[in-house]
């Protein structure tokens, strides 16, 4: 059974070199240093009846050559598996932020990518109380009583695409991010639609989806950007504070 180590910066895990243990390293990941500890798992493979793998002197000493050995550990002389001096402060610091930000990008990329039940929920309901309006305008789906205006209209797609843009992030207490980006969003969606189907005699359900897009595109830019801005940063707080 192969022994591992972990950095307890990034979790990056690395094979367990018994030369190693109670020496002092860094980690090729993230530039953190710490103490080699044997690991748990330690001496499981003298109950094995496998034979253990012979080292190989040439080919260690060929991967030593360029100042790293096959365990990702590297000393600033250039000497593969030595202990090496811990970075200064503000280096260390430094690439330990990196790794907390590339870590809150990835969650945060994730969420928005998946969502949760409710974010489905609400994208379904928004998504249909933001092109209702529009659809009732071009004649070719069904019409609405001329008692509604147009102004009322462009008020209930307004609504839907903030009930999108506002809910649908899981992280709630974000949803101020979303109203603006909603009251451009409905509205677009709405006039482009309209302006697209005026004096068409016939059109196929694919143009209105590209016009679609294409009108809500702008107020996609404007939620994704502050979101990811202020969702990420939020993150790395959290993220901080469990390390």
């Amino acid at each position: 059974m192969a022994e591992s180590i972990q950095c307890p910066e990034c979790q990056r895990k690395y094979p367990f070199k018994a030369e190693l243990t109670g020496k002092k390293v860094r980690c090729a990941q993230c530039q953190s240093t710490f103490v080699v500890a044997e690991p748990s798992n330690a001496g499981l493979a003298a109950f094995f009846d496998e034979e253990l793998p012979v080292p190989n002197a040439a080919a260690d000493a060929a991967s030593d050559a360029d100042g790293w050995d096959d365990y990702g550990f590297a000393s600033e002389d250039g000497t593969a598996g030595d202990p090496v001096p811990a970075l200064p402060a503000k280096e260390r610091e430094k690439h330990r932020k990196a790794a907390l930000r590339e870590q809150a990008v990835e969650v945060f990329s994730e969420r928005v990518r998946d969502g949760d039940q409710f974010s489905k929920l609400m994208a379904a309901i928004g998504m249909c109380t933001m092109v209702f309006p529009a659809l009732s305008q071009t004649g070719f789906f069904f019409e609405l009583p001329e008692s509604i205006s147009q102004s009322m209209l462009l008020v209930i797609s307004a609504i839907g695409s903030m009930a999108i843009f506002c809910l649908y992030y899981p992280d709630r207490t974000l949803w101020y991010v979303g109203i603006l980006a909603g009251l451009i969003t409905g509205p677009c969606v709405f006039t482009a639609t309209v302006l697209y189907t005026e004096n068409r005699e016939s059109i196929w359900t694919l143009e209105l989806v590209f016009v679609g897009l294409i009108a809500a595109a702008p107020g996609m830019i404007l939620w994704y950007v502050p979101l990811r801005f202020l969702a990420v940063r939020r993150l790395e707080q959290e993220l901080r504070k469990v390390r």
